[in-house]
């Protein structure tokens, strides 16, 4: 009995995986980029939404201490380098309370140069508990991925593919 109330909870385990770290394109909330707000943009190149249409967008939230968010830093940038000329945006929405000056050192070690904004004007229309959080939009503004930094590389990629 044990064995099977074990598979049970195993079962439904695994099959809510991908809604709970967004890897199911039917799960990904309908929104679009105009839908975020950015805050005060801190570091980076000047961006508005708004302008965005033709654009692959990746918003990550992060925070300064937030150790997988910090792990990420490194690997967005990479991202960013390999695929801005390709039409990729990257924004960083800083989401936890620290001051510009801490922000810009995190900014600064990391070799971040992609946009940085600052919380709590930085928002979107998607509630989240917990940080790094990735959002992912296409070429046309509507949000295609809603999870963790790990999984971009592929969206992107696939994103950028229908830019062409």
């Amino acid at each position: 009995m044990r064995v099977l109330a074990l598979f049970v909870v195993l079962l439904v385990v695994v099959l809510a995986m991908p809604v709970v770290f967004g890897q199911n394109k039917g799960d990904v909330p309908d929104h679009n980029i105009t839908e975020w707000k950015l805050g005060e943009i801190i570091s980076g190149p000047e961006v508005k939404l708004d302008e965005l249409q033709g654009k692959v967008v990746v918003i990550e939230f992060w925070g300064w201490r937030c150790p997988p968010c910090l792990a990420s830093l490194p690997k967005l940038a990479k991202l960013d380098k390999k695929y801005r000329k390709k039409g990729l945006v990257l924004i960083g929405m800083h989401a936890q309370q620290a001051s510009n000056d801490q922000i810009l050192e995190i900014v600064k070690k990391s070799k971040l140069e992609f946009t940085i904004t600052t919380n709590p004007a930085s928002h979107g229309p998607v509630s989240f508990s917990g940080i790094p959080k990735v959002f992912v939009f296409d070429g046309e503004g509507k949000l295609v991925f809603d999870g963790h930094p790990n999984d971009v590389e592929k969206v992107v990629k696939a994103g950028l593919k229908k830019l062409k």
